[in-house]
């Protein structure tokens, strides 16, 4: 028994040691870098229509790929960076927090589809069972994300003490800042996608010729936006009375959509 603690202990001193190992370096690129981009690009829950995360789309693809691109390079030029450490530590250890907190809300919802599926599968063998328990899995991959990003700012945390002296002052602040860029850079452009929606809306809505013209034009750029940005034209079709203004905003909303709006209103009751 004491075997196997010692065992369990020295399995996480390895894990979380300055010397790097191959695999550990590998472990790393998958589940710090290729797997958040197939989780967004595979994603059916959470920053999908009606998903759980769905308002803040932006801003996690916008984090998420900052700090992809910031473990990229950190894991193929570490030797060769200098003076950021606390910087990079600040990015690693909110996008290992990030992961984890996703991985909480995924999990159990992953754990009771994998048990639901592999329990038709025992009794009923079908192939598309056992594929959704191994699509479901893919709902626990963040928890291994969180401990990469962990692993990572602990040891360039390690690397910036040593390197300024235990300067726990210049480290801090730089740590900080990193916090701030991987938080602030998002949420900026999120701020900025919301409003540029926004006003847009506003002009189509506006009833104006040209403006209706602009403000769709801006609207067909929009690629990140799913049927809930468009709830504002839902809300006036609801309460408008004159029949061609309903027509009008029923066009608009199947445009920009693709779906026709009376479908959406019976979703949305059936869902209620």
């Amino acid at each position: 028994m004491a075997d196997i603690q010692e065992d369990k202990e020295n399995f996480w001193k390895r894990q979380f040691a300055q010397e790097v190992t191959r695999k550990q370096t590998l472990f790393d690129f998958v589940f710090g870098v290729i797997s958040p981009i197939a989780l967004l690009f595979f994603d059916p829950i959470v920053f999908t229509e009606n998903g759980i995360f769905e308002e803040y789309k932006v801003f996690s693809f916008v984090g998420i790929g900052l700090s992809v691109l910031i473990l990229s390079f950190w894991l193929a030029f570490s030797r060769r960076i200098k003076n950021t450490h606390g910087f990079v530590a600040g990015v690693f250890s909110f996008g290992a927090l990030f992961a984890f907190m996703l991985g909480l809300r995924l999990a159990p919802i992953a754990l009771m589809v994998i048990i639901s599926s592999m329990g038709g599968f025992f009794f009923y063998p079908d192939i598309f069972a056992l594929f959704w328990a191994l699509f479901a899995s893919l709902g626990m991959l963040p928890i291994f994300t969180a401990l990469v990003y962990a692993r990572n700012a602990s040891r360039v945390l390690d690397i910036a003490k040593r390197r300024f002296h235990r300067n726990s002052i210049q480290i801090g602040i730089a740590f900080v800042i990193g916090i701030i860029f991987i938080v602030f850079v998002p949420g900026i452009v999120q701020k900025q996608a919301t409003s540029f929606v926004s006003e847009s809306l506003e002009l189509v809505l506006s009833g104006e010729a040209s403006e209706i013209e602009y403000g769709m034009n801006n609207l067909r750029k929009v690629f990140w936006c799913s049927n809930s940005c468009y709830g504002e034209i839902v809300s006036d079709y609801i309460v408008e009375e004159d029949q061609e203004r309903r027509i009008f905003l029923a066009k608009i909303y199947k445009e920009l959509t693709g779906d026709e709006l009376e479908e959406q209103l019976r979703y949305e009751s059936e869902v209620d």
